[in-house]
Protein backbone atom coordinates (compact mmCIF):
# COMPACT_ATOMS: atom_id res chain seq x y z
CA UNK A 1 0.00 0.00 0.00
CA UNK A 2 1.23 3.70 -0.65
CA UNK A 3 -0.06 5.68 2.04
CA UNK A 4 -0.97 9.55 1.17
CA UNK A 5 2.00 11.70 1.92
CA UNK A 6 3.34 11.75 6.08
CA UNK A 7 0.32 9.41 6.34
CA UNK A 8 2.14 5.42 6.93
CA UNK A 9 2.31 5.80 10.50
CA UNK A 10 -0.96 6.87 10.86
CA UNK A 11 -2.06 3.76 8.28
CA UNK A 12 0.45 1.07 10.33
CA UNK A 13 -1.11 2.24 13.55
CA UNK A 14 -4.43 1.50 12.49
CA UNK A 15 -3.38 -1.64 10.82
CA UNK A 16 -1.65 -3.12 13.76
CA UNK A 17 -4.49 -2.02 16.05
CA UNK A 18 -6.39 -5.00 14.46
CA UNK A 19 -3.95 -7.31 15.10
CA UNK A 20 -4.80 -8.75 18.10
CA UNK A 21 -8.50 -9.44 17.63
CA UNK A 22 -7.40 -10.73 14.16
CA UNK A 23 -5.41 -13.55 16.18
CA UNK A 24 -8.00 -14.10 18.81
CA UNK A 25 -11.17 -14.12 16.55
CA UNK A 26 -9.78 -15.98 13.18
CA UNK A 27 -8.24 -19.16 13.83
CA UNK A 28 -7.89 -19.83 9.89
CA UNK A 29 -5.11 -17.15 9.55
CA UNK A 30 -2.09 -18.11 10.34
CA UNK A 31 0.05 -15.37 9.83
CA UNK A 32 0.09 -11.44 9.13
CA UNK A 33 2.97 -9.43 8.66
CA UNK A 34 3.14 -5.52 8.20
CA UNK A 35 6.26 -4.57 6.71
CA UNK A 36 7.47 -0.62 5.73
CA UNK A 37 9.42 -0.19 2.81
CA UNK A 38 12.83 1.62 4.23
CA UNK A 39 13.42 3.56 0.44
CA UNK A 40 9.83 4.90 0.24
CA UNK A 41 8.84 6.52 3.12
CA UNK A 42 5.02 6.19 2.11
CA UNK A 43 5.40 2.07 1.12
CA UNK A 44 4.24 -0.61 3.63
CA UNK A 45 2.99 -4.53 2.71
CA UNK A 46 1.03 -6.90 4.42
CA UNK A 47 1.89 -10.09 4.31
CA UNK A 48 -1.06 -12.53 4.91
CA UNK A 49 -0.89 -16.37 4.88
CA UNK A 50 -4.22 -18.40 5.53
CA UNK A 51 -5.43 -22.10 6.38
CA UNK A 52 -7.63 -22.00 3.35
CA UNK A 53 -10.76 -20.32 1.15
CA UNK A 54 -12.85 -19.85 4.30
CA UNK A 55 -10.16 -18.21 6.05
CA UNK A 56 -9.50 -15.94 3.59
CA UNK A 57 -13.43 -15.44 3.07
CA UNK A 58 -13.40 -14.85 7.28
CA UNK A 59 -10.73 -12.56 7.36
CA UNK A 60 -11.91 -10.09 4.62
CA UNK A 61 -15.56 -10.48 5.78
CA UNK A 62 -13.98 -9.50 9.00
CA UNK A 63 -11.47 -6.53 7.95
CA UNK A 64 -14.66 -4.97 5.59
CA UNK A 65 -15.45 -3.15 9.12
CA UNK A 66 -12.23 -1.30 8.97
CA UNK A 67 -11.66 -0.69 5.46
CA UNK A 68 -13.10 2.53 5.19
CA UNK A 69 -11.31 3.72 8.11
CA UNK A 70 -7.94 2.99 6.56
CA UNK A 71 -8.93 3.88 2.90
CA UNK A 72 -8.73 7.25 4.02
CA UNK A 73 -5.02 6.87 4.68
CA UNK A 74 -4.10 4.70 1.12
CA UNK A 75 -3.20 6.42 -1.61
CA UNK A 76 -2.39 3.74 -4.05
CA UNK A 77 -3.33 -0.18 -3.25
CA UNK A 78 -2.61 -3.22 -4.72
CA UNK A 79 -3.40 -6.73 -4.21
CA UNK A 80 -2.16 -9.93 -4.92
CA UNK A 81 -3.16 -13.47 -4.38
CA UNK A 82 0.19 -16.13 -4.31
CA UNK A 83 0.84 -19.63 -4.12
CA UNK A 84 3.96 -21.03 -1.74
CA UNK A 85 5.75 -22.87 -3.88
CA UNK A 86 8.88 -23.42 -1.96
CA UNK A 87 10.77 -22.01 1.59
CA UNK A 88 9.78 -21.59 5.00
CA UNK A 89 7.88 -18.62 6.95
CA UNK A 90 9.86 -20.10 10.81
CA UNK A 91 12.36 -22.76 11.62
CA UNK A 92 9.90 -22.77 15.21
CA UNK A 93 6.38 -23.89 13.37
Amino acid sequence: MTAKPGQRADLCKLLTGGLKKIETDEPGTLSIVLVEDENKPDVCYVMERFKDQEAVDAHMKGSAAVRDQFASYIQERESIFAKAVAGFVSKHE
